[in-house]
């Protein structure tokens, strides 16, 4: 280094830091680092208790392409640690009738109560509600789904949702979801 530095090419502005590089460039260390890795990491930063939680390891592959940077985890992945209070209002899909969407959660949580524990994961519910969806309307069937369950406009896919959470969680968020729409 002593070779390449040239006294005349020291300038007066100050150097540029560029955050927004910095964020992307630790967004992709995340992205291709062991989940083990992280796994310690989220517990240094946010104690031990999180890593006792069921699935921690789901949870942590699902949103590692979501974040940036590790303090953002908890944020974005509260709704699987508890089910936030939210508005009867998120359940409906744009100008659907409130009547549709409490048909078409009510038919997807029989399917589900139907599924055999072993095949409740991402790929299997997809086989298995994307036909109902399909014929339901895609909008009126999965919007409901993922705000019944995570309780946020934005989050993962129901599908990557229902695989983390199990069969048990996801069917009761799904019962608390048509009790909001029947008190609307």
């Amino acid at each position: 280094m002593i070779k390449e530095f040239k006294l005349s090419r020291v300038q007066k502005a100050g150097a540029v830091f560029n955050l927004e590089k910095l964020d992307w460039l630790n967004a992709q260390y995340i992205k291709k680092a062991d989940i083990k890795e992280l796994r310690a990491a989220l517990g240094d930063l946010f104690g031990e208790e999180i890593l006792n939680f069921p699935f921690i390891d789901k949870i942590i592959e699902l949103s590692r392409e979501r974040i940036s940077k590790l303090s953002e985890f908890k944020n974005i992945n509260d709704f699987f640690f508890e089910l936030p209070d939210y508005p009867a209002g998120l359940l409906i899909w744009k100008t659907a009738p409130k009547e549709k969407i409490l048909e078409n959660l009510r038919t997807v949580r029989e399917m589900l109560q139907s599924a055999l524990e072993n095949e409740f994961n991402r790929k299997n519910l997809e086989r298995f509600i994307m036909p109902f969806a399909d014929t339901a309307g895609r909008g009126e069937t999965l919007w409901p789904l993922r705000a019944a369950l995570s309780g946020k406009e934005k989050s993962p896919g129901p599908f990557e949702i229902m695989d983390v959470l199990g069969k048990e969680e996801t069917l009761k968020r799904i019962d608390i979801a048509l009790e909001k729409l029947k008190e609307k």
